[in-house]
């Protein structure tokens, strides 16, 4: 058939498919050298104007379209012809009416493209081998195939016991949003009728020296961490609002690590100790991985550990350090009975007092864990 549009020939659209951001890339990057700039413009152009007839219902013209494109009546048989040889749209014509009726389909995929030697060669020649081979890489699949070289031996139970990365938990928590850092609280010695934390005066004088009789204060201490969530424990301890960076590190504890409520509240109240009243995430996941590594599951093994844990950082044995504190005390609680090792150590404790030059000196120490 001889074809010939006029500018008053009404045409309407059917598009069965959308057109996604791949389909764009496609049209951009394989169609286009072999279609050319002006089919590809008519391709989009015929997507558009679809769009336009939901919202408005219209019958669009041939003149409309050579307008939109600033294209004479040949070149918009020529692009129309072009669409038409590699499938993307097809046309019907009723004669009576000169009406067309244009057909919208999606490009094929790459791997379909390149897979269509008719295309595959129109491309090659067209653009040369070496853009033809910058096309495919662009377009290359690097998704990994499972071959019947592998086997597949997933387990419907986990038999084996879990072990944690180090840095694959701290790159988890140091990704968490950085807040501002949390200001450190005033601690100061409680009073038996206030709620019972951990009494580190690290703010008193050279001269002055730490209280040594604060056992009921110890048992209260000991209580707490059975009773309080980690969240709430350390809200207490801290008196202030909970970063998302700690919050990070409990879940981690909790979730990755398996401790429960009690063994979590004790390593906070160390490290809180321990650490000048900061609560690093490293320091916490380094003892909660010795706590994995040890077995340690439950609050009395988790302060034996680390009262000998603080033992073992002291940087002067002459002189001990007269707190009576959960790191150098016997708990009096029925429920936590030290072992003699323990015992003996409490009873090795001299009347000697250190200075707070010396105390400062002794929590720069790490653990030998």
């Amino acid at each position: 058939m001889n074809r010939i549009i006029n500018d008053n020939d009404i045409f309407k659209l059917i598009q069965h498919e959308n057109i996604n951001t791949e389909n764009y890339q496609t049209i951009f990057m394989l169609y286009q050298p072999i279609i050319g700039i002006e089919a590809t413009n008519l391709y989009l152009t015929l997507i558009q104007e679809k769009i336009l007839t939901k919202r408005i219902n219209l019958d669009f013209n041939h003149g409309r379209l050579k307008s939109l494109l600033n294209i004479s009546t040949t070149q918009l048989l020529v692009a129309f012809q072009q669409l038409e040889a590699t499938k993307l749209i097809n046309t019907y014509y009723y004669p009576l009416k000169s009406t067309f009726i244009y057909e919208i389909f999606s490009p094929l995929t790459a791997d379909d493209f390149f897979a269509n030697a008719h295309l595959n060669e129109k491309l090659l020649n067209q653009l040369g081998r070496n853009d033809y081979e910058r096309q495919r890489f662009y377009f290359l699949n690097n998704n990994i195939e499972i071959t019947d070289n592998y086997i597949n031996i997933s387990q419907e139970e986990n038999t084996i016991p879990q072990t944690v990365s180090l840095k694959s938990v701290l790159n988890n928590i140091y990704s968490v949003q950085k807040q501002e850092p949390m200001p450190t609280p005033i601690y100061s010695f409680m009073k038996p009728e206030t709620p019972a934390v951990m009494k580190v005066n690290l703010n008193a004088t050279p001269n002055d020296f730490i209280a040594k009789h604060n056992s009921r204060e110890i048992n209260d201490t000991v209580s707490l961490m059975q009773t309080k969530s980690p969240e709430e424990y350390l809200t207490s301890l801290t008196k202030t609002t909970i970063t998302s960076k700690l919050k990070m590190t409990l879940s981690t504890l909790s979730h990755d690590f398996h401790l429960n409520t009690a063994v979590i509240n004790c390593l906070i109240e160390y490290v809180w100790f321990k650490n000048n009243k900061r609560l690093e995430p490293n320091y916490m996941i380094k003892i909660a991985q010795t706590f994995q590594e040890y077995k340690i599951t439950n609050v009395e093994d988790a302060l034996k550990h680390l009262k000998m844990a603080f033992a073992r950082s002291k940087k002067t044995p002459q002189h001990q350090f007269q707190q009576e504190s959960l790191w150098t005390s016997q708990i009096t609680n029925s429920n936590f009975k030290p072992t003699t090792e323990t015992q003996q150590t409490n009873n090795n404790i001299k009347t000697t007092t250190m200075s707070q030059e010396e105390i400062n000196n002794l929590l720069k120490e790490f653990d030998a864990h």
